[in-house]
């Protein structure tokens, strides 16, 4: 059932990635975690989930981003 409220949990933002080409993508609202690359961009989600359903890979991680050449 494709309704309004949908977008709410889910959006499709690939073309806006692929504009912009960030390095790197974050993002939430996954009950599982994410960490792969989309064209050069990293797309990470890493989230604690339900606390009786802890996601496996889930913990604080450090994320080094480029200041500039």
């Amino acid at each position: 059932l494709d309704v309004a409220i949908n977008s709410g949990y889910a959006s499709n933002l690939v073309s806006h990635i692929n504009k912009w080409k960030p390095d790197f993508w974050l993002h939430g609202h996954m009950h599982k975690p994410f960490d792969y690359t989309l064209n050069t961009t990293r797309v990470i989600c890493n989230p604690s989930g339900y606390r009786h359903q802890r996601p496996v890979f889930y913990g604080p991680q450090i994320i080094t981003i480029p200041l500039g050449e």
